[in-house]
Parts: C-alpha cells; structure tokens; sequence
C-alpha cells in the first residue's frame, strides 16, 4: 500500500453502513450473515482462475468495500487481506480458513488486528510468519504514528503477538509492504518524505537488516511500491506511476539477471487498467498473480443519463471503483524474462 489514497465521492461512505458486519464476514444482501452450508469449498475457495484477471470470491472476499493485498499460505488453507475505510485513514487485517472438510470460515478480523491500523499481510514462503504495516505505537517510542514493519509468528495454530522489525530497517517515515526470500531477505517501500515518492529496498539479516536501494532499473522517481519478491528472488512485482501507464499505478516486473535487476517491464493492457493496480502477490505454487485493483468494467463518465436509483445501484456493486481482489493465470510472466 502506498502513500497516496485514492477518494470516490463522499457518498460511497454509506457503503459502510449499507452493508457492513462488525465481524468482517460475509453478507447477504439483507444484512443477514450468509449460512454457514453455503461458506465456500475447496481450494482456492472454490474459485477458477483464467488468462484474464478476475475478481476473486465476489460477494465473500471482494465487495463493494475497500479490499486489498489478498494472499494465501504455503499450504492453501488460510487466506489473509485487508479492508480500508472509505477515506483510507483506518484499515484492518481480514482472515479466512479452511476447515479438514474442506470449507472456508466466516472471514474475520485476524486476532492480532483491528485495533490500530493494520494493512499488507504478507505470508513469508514458509509460511512460519506474516509480515504486516501498522501505525501501532512502539515499545520505544509510543508517540510515533507512521506506519512500520512488524511481524507475527505461527504458534501452533494460533499467531502470536507483533514484534516491531526494529530501527534499521523501519523509518521516520511510512514503511510499506514487506515481502521474503526464502532465505530471509526484505523487500519493502518506503516513502521520502523529500523525494515526495516511493523507493523499493532489500533488507539482509546478515546485514542487521540495513536497507539497500535496489537501483535505477527499478526505481526512477516515479514512486516504486508494493514489492513482492519471489522466494528464489528470480523476479520483482511491484506498482509504479509511470507516466507510460495505462492512467494511474500499474505493475510492472524486473528480473534478476547475472545478479543485477532488469530493466522493469510494464505487465500491460492484458493485466493493468486505467484504476490503480498495486499489491501483487504470487501463489506458492507459481501458478496465479494475485494483485488489487481499483478499476471498474464501465466508468461512471460513461453510464449516460442515469437515475438516481441506478447510480446509488452503481455505488453499492462490486463494480463501484473500490479496491477488489483479483486474479490470474500467472504462467504469462515468465514469457516475460528475458533472454540470457
């Protein structure tokens, strides 16, 4: 998640109060919790990828709120996300689980979350931790409110309590969306308050942590974040607002080449939209791009002269320009890597 919030008009606030649970699951069209025999099966929820992005478990995981950074465990069996206000100044971490039957739980606040402002959980490739943002005040320092990097341990089936990942790697200013290797390297963004822009680095735990810019081919000054690194660390994902867009932040990939990062391509019309494409994660396995977008199928600029009855209609749908979840095939981005 970066720096900058997106704002719809102030209406799509009554979002909140049209449709929300104060447990985070899932919702009939009444207001009513949806029966437990109708909760998704399977893996994947149930869900079918295909060649084009698709919003991902519409009317469970994806609504006509603002959802983001959607990720599975290694395993499939749990499946963490965030939900941002309208006005993007509170967010919280969602969670869902699979059962031994095969059947998904009503999404929840995860037990470490809901009361600060929590956003970007991102599992490590083990699956042992979650790596997440918060504003929670430090043990340190109680009267800083920008947003660090901590993480909370797997004990057993439960989590544990957040541990702040120290001054290092963490800031004075906002610090973004924590992605591992394998071996334990820390990719993140972090905003320059200066600069007025993103930067992407790598933390090393050999190196205590001390960040490292990863270099012109990725970050040009034109605000680099949400960076998710492949547990091999054979390729970078992150978002950019390059003026080569397609209208607002798009994703982009670089790959390690002879040690050094490649040149970033832009992942094009087929995957970015003119909304704000950001927050991509891969599954464990390689096969889907799981990624956030704000676009929406028809602009409200191109409905014509609509009621007002269909415009609230609009407003209150999946469709209404807030951030969804969606997903796709993933076996397109190696297509991508270039040639030795």
């Amino acid at each position: 998640m970066d720096q900058k919030y997106s704002f719809l008009p102030l209406l799509l606030c009554l979002l909140y109060f049209l449709s929300c649970n104060p447990e985070g699951g899932r919702i009939a069209p009444e207001g009513n919790t949806i029966e437990p025999e109708t909760m998704p099966q399977g893996p994947y929820l149930g869900q079918t990828a295909s060649d084009s992005p698709t919003i991902f478990a519409p009317d469970f995981i994806s609504t006509n709120l603002n959802e983001l950074n959607g990720n599975f465990g290694p395993e499939g069996k749990e499946f963490f996300f965030s939900l941002d206000a309208p006005r993007g100044d509170f967010a919280t971490i969602l969670h869902t689980t699979m059962d031994s039957t095969g059947t998904w739980s009503e999404v929840k606040i995860a037990p470490f979350s809901g009361k600060f402002s929590d956003v970007d959980p991102v599992f490590s490739p083990q699956g042992d931790r979650i790596y997440f943002c918060s504003d929670r005040p430090r043990l340190s320092d109680t009267s800083r409110t920008d947003f660090d990097i901590w993480r909370v341990e797997k004990e057993g089936n439960d989590w544990g309590e957040p541990t702040h990942l120290g001054d290092n790697l963490n800031t004075s200013s906002n610090d973004w969306y924590c992605s591992s290797t394998t071996d334990g390297k820390l990719y993140y963004s972090t905003w320059d308050p200066e600069k007025r822009t993103d930067d992407i680095f790598v933390a090393a735990p050999e190196n205590d942590y001390q960040p490292v810019n990863i270099g012109e081919y990725v970050n040009t000054g034109a605000a680099e974040f949400d960076p998710f690194i492949s547990p091999d660390e054979s390729y970078l994902l992150f978002s950019s607002y390059r003026r080569s867009g397609h209208g607002n932040a798009d994703l982009f990939i670089s790959f390690k080449v002879n040690g050094e990062w490649s040149k970033a391509i832009n992942l094009g019309e087929k995957i970015n939209s003119s909304g704000k494409d950001y927050c991509p994660w891969v599954s464990r396995d390689g096969k889907y791009l799981f990624f956030t977008s704000m676009r929406t199928e028809t602009p409200y600029n191109e409905m014509g002269n609509l009621s007002l009855a269909g415009l609230r209609n609009k407003m209150q749908a999946i469709d209404n320009g807030m951030g969804n979840v969606y997903w796709v095939k993933a076996d397109f981005l190696e297509e991508l890597r270039p040639v030795k």
